[in-house]
């Protein structure tokens, strides 16, 4: 795609495409893209704050924010998704850079290419660590 879209539907693209990028970059959660194996396509700002690790550090690479013993269900979130499903507030453990973890709520959906197959997953990841510290709080 140009930069400089010279007709107007490649300026249309062009700027749905800035727009788009521009909310994914303003988000407060993380969003994270991952490809068929889990590897880490797009990265972006928020999940850097939540988990610590920079965009540079994980694109191309497995999705580093699982913790040893979820495997299992981190490669069960992403088949399902590459079948199809959809999920919405998955509650979970997430592993941080500095070694931490983190309670969050998973939502996520399977990506398409323009010929209308799954090509990856796309994930909004909240950090939801306080919410459930004062949930448990108010149990006791």
């Amino acid at each position: 795609m140009s930069q400089n879209p010279s007709e107007p539907a490649g300026q249309t693209l062009w700027e749905t495409v800035q727009s788009l990028h521009a909310v994914v970059e303003a988000s407060p959660v993380a969003i994270i893209a991952l490809d068929g194996e889990g590897r880490v396509k797009m990265w972006n700002h928020s999940a850097e704050r939540i988990f610590g690790w920079a965009e540079n550090e994980v694109i191309g690479h497995a999705n580093p924010t699982i913790p040893p013993g979820r495997e299992e269900e981190f490669r069960s979130l992403v088949q399902s998704r590459m079948q199809g499903a959809t999920q919405a507030g998955f509650e979970t453990i997430r592993l941080r850079k500095d070694g931490s973890l983190i309670d969050v709520s998973i939502w996520s959906a399977p990506l398409h290419d323009s010929a209308g197959n799954i090509t990856g997953v796309m994930t909004e990841i909240v950090d939801i660590t306080e919410r459930k510290r004062a949930e448990k709080e108010r149990v006791q």
